[in-house]
């Protein structure tokens, strides 16, 4: 499992003068910080000039923590243009099946990796003003196999009889006392099942496995999107003063849990593990 870009906490997780997770992280001098002491953004490699990381005599700039202080210095651009490109790939023909998948005899998921980096700078006024730009992409499509317990073919028609240590009452024959009467055979009359229940029901996939309990195996993937940019944009006011101004942007996008999406086929690509409770 890799760590992605985006992946605050693992970023942080880096232990100084015995202190994990207390750490402070900048770009060019800027506080990069999120919540929990995380890493705010991850600039693509290609845009990182040189890193600095201070563990202790720190200077009254820094000092914000008892652990170290990391600080990434961003390109400029220069009088000619330059570039950088990357690209990594991982898929399903370099990796193995699951051990779950295995133990449960279930066909060997897709397992997507796709990491695009690139980064361009160069002259906006020879001399004067220059540009650094970079983007990261990644397609991070990983399985975590599991298994559900789901209705069967009968309980979905109101037949329990599947059940045999566990006995369906009939609620509208309760008494003051709570005396209640059983279902015959532990079957609930078709006129008896709530329309809601019953389609609500059908967003459910059909057992996979045999038996009443844990009888649906998915390897559920789990589809991560991340797109990241960053700029830079350098002026030189005099030969002694110089500018410059840094902007990034970056958007994540995870679905977990998404099990019962393709066996119900639901429109909207999005059911997140749902449950009923009686």
């Amino acid at each position: 499992h890799f760590s992605r870009p985006a992946d605050n906490g693992n970023l942080a997780g880096i232990v100084s003068n015995g202190v994990q997770g207390g750490n402070e992280f900048t770009i060019d001098g800027a506080p990069n910080m999120s919540n929990a002491r995380g890493v705010g953004f991850s600039p693509p490699s290609d845009t990182i000039s040189e890193f600095k990381v201070q563990t202790n005599a720190f200077d009254a700039q820094s000092g914000h923590t008892a652990g170290a202080t990391v600080n990434l210095a961003l390109k400029s651009g220069e009088n000619r243009m330059k570039g950088a490109f990357s690209y990594f790939n991982r898929d399903a023909s370099r990796t193995e099946i699951p051990l779950l998948t295995e133990r449960a005899g279930g066909e060997k998921p897709t397992r997507t990796y796709n990491r695009f980096t690139g980064m361009l700078s160069g002259p906006i006024l020879k001399e004067r003003t220059f540009f650094m730009i970079g983007a990261e992409h990644l397609r991070d499509v990983q399985p975590e196999p599991a298994s559900y317990t789901v209705p069967t073919a009968k309980m979905r028609a109101g037949d329990f009889s599947e059940f045999s240590n566990v006995q369906v009452y009939d609620p509208f024959t309760a008494t003051s006392g709570g005396v209640r009467t059983a279902f015959p055979g532990n079957v609930i009359p078709a006129n008896r099942i709530n329309p809601v229940a019953a389609a609500y029901a059908k967003y459910y996939p059909q057992p996979n496995r045999p038996g009443t309990v844990s009888n649906y195996f998915t390897n559920q993937l789990r589809p991560y999107d991340y797109n990241a940019v960053i700029g830079r944009i350098d002026h030189n006011i005099s030969m002694t003063k110089k500018l410059f101004l840094t902007g990034y942007f970056n958007k994540r996008r995870e679905d977990r849990y998404n099990w019962a999406q393709d066996a119900t086929n639901a429109t909207d690509g999005a059911i997140d593990g749902f449950a009923v409770t009686q």
